[in-house]
């Protein structure tokens, strides 16, 4: 090319245009690993592979561009003289169209060899990856968007998963009829007991505590709002004494959705002071594009197709494709939906009580990640709603060492990566709830 003569130490102007382009793409992936579909948090590619959280990697990123930047400049050492910088310009915007004419040539033709149609264009990857469809325990409801399916038999010895009337997760591989005036669960999937088996979600744990019968009606993936419409919805059926809230701090950001993992969802917005309730019936997931938030990268064939060769396919499966956030304020949604919730109670002589929970890693490090449960749970004691807050007990677990915290989770790549809670983190919970309880009786 023109500008290798040009510049006085050509090979210098290489490496610093090729270290440019790395810290460019790092760049990128950070800032855009959602719209990319790189993951975000513990599913951020780069974590997942190297260990560096989307953090870390915009620091080297700049890091790298900046040292690219003090390269170039010695390898062009005469700042009165343009016309390499220019000739590096044209150079760099004809390579990039080459590259873009290259990608588009390769996705016709891998398209015609597995005979997938060039029009409609659509997003396969959303449409692949919609929960109902992914999520093979859920079925589709008109209210909660979806809900565990009735009477599921899975699994065999210590690794169950089994449901029974309503959806409801039972204790045991048995399915049981629902007892009237027990205590009802309700939470994601972190109450309904997610990686791990029947008798070790912590309503379980609770039920054996206590000696009384405690109905998990929880399912993965609802948000705050969808909750508490599974405790409305549930309270006429199984005339509970006790409703338990449980709310993972994801759950409230979640009530700012209308499009959750492929999934349409119902939303509230505060209109004049009053709850607004939309998506009501909530409509079939798709795969429109007002419903899709996934990676653009999902519309080609040909990334699909590499990531399967490359053996990236099953991580580039399971990327959460679809988010689509709603014009509404989710923190105050989630303070009127329990203040509604607690008016039901009222009315029927049941008591509440809001729990919270959180996952290993919004301790690493300990910050701010407890902000986005304060106001919720500020609203519910105004409301004189009870709060068990797990924030200061984990606390205290993981000051004693984070291998303690790291026998409370199911931890994946390594013990790298925090999951869903442990049968001993569940047990952790109800022992805290157990106690909430015997303080408030």
């Amino acid at each position: 090319m023109r500008f290798l003569t040009e510049w006085r130490l050509p090979i210098l102007a290489w490496a610093g245009l090729m270290l440019a382009l790395l810290g460019l793409g790092l760049g990128l992936a950070a800032l855009f690993a959602a719209p990319l579909g790189l993951g975000i948090h513990a599913d951020f590619l780069l974590y997942r592979e190297f260990g560096w959280p989307r953090r870390e990697t915009l620091v080297l990123a700049l890091a790298v561009c900046a040292s690219a930047g003090i390269i170039l400049l010695l390898a062009r050492f005469a700042p009165d003289d343009t016309a390499g910088w220019r000739s590096l310009a044209g150079n760099s915007v004809l390579l990039t169209v080459s590259c873009l004419f290259a990608f588009v040539m390769a996705e016709i033709v891998v398209r015609a060899m597995d005979d997938i149609p060039l029009w409609p264009i659509e997003n396969r990857l959303a449409k692949q990856q919609a929960l109902l469809t992914t999520e093979t325990n859920n079925d589709y409801h008109p209210v909660l968007g979806w809900v565990l399916k009735p009477n599921i038999r899975s699994g065999a010895g210590e690794n169950t998963f089994t449901t029974g009337e309503f959806g409801a997760r039972m204790h045991t591989s048995e399915i049981t009829p629902l007892h009237k005036g027990a205590i009802l669960a309700v939470g994601d999937s972190f109450t309904a007991g997610s990686e791990v088996t029947d008798s070790q979600s912590w309503p379980a744990h609770l039920e054996r505590m206590l000696g009384e019968p405690v109905i998990n009606a929880a399912a993965g993936g609802w948000g705050a709002d969808q909750i508490v419409l599974r405790a409305e919805e549930m309270i006429p059926l199984i005339k509970p004494k006790m409703v338990i809230v449980s709310f993972y701090q994801d759950d409230i950001n979640r009530a700012g959705q209308r499009v959750h993992g492929g999934a349409n969802k119902p939303w509230f917005s505060i209109e004049s002071g009053r709850l607004v309730h939309h998506n009501n019936p909530v409509p079939k997931f798709s795969g429109r594009r007002d419903e899709i938030g996934a990676p653009l990268l999902g519309y080609s064939y040909l990334v699909a197709w590499l990531m399967e060769r490359t053996g990236q396919g099953e991580w580039w499966n399971k990327i959460n494709v679809s988010n689509v956030y709603a014009d509404n304020d989710p923190e105050a949604v989630t303070c009127a939906l329990l203040k509604r919730l607690k008016a039901q109670t009222d009315r029927n002589g049941i008591d509440l009580l809001l729990l919270l929970q959180y996952g290993g890693a919004d301790h690493l490090p300990v910050s701010r990640q407890k902000e986005k449960t304060e106001a919720p749970a500020r609203c519910a004691r105004e409301a004189g709603i009870e709060v068990l807050d797990l924030w200061q007990p984990l606390l205290e677990v993981h000051a004693k060492g984070r291998n303690k915290l790291k026998t409370l989770y199911v931890m994946h790549n390594e013990r790298r990566i925090y999951g869903h809670m442990s049968g001993a983190g569940n047990s952790f919970v109800a022992r805290q709830l157990a106690g909430k309880l015997t303080a408030m009786y």
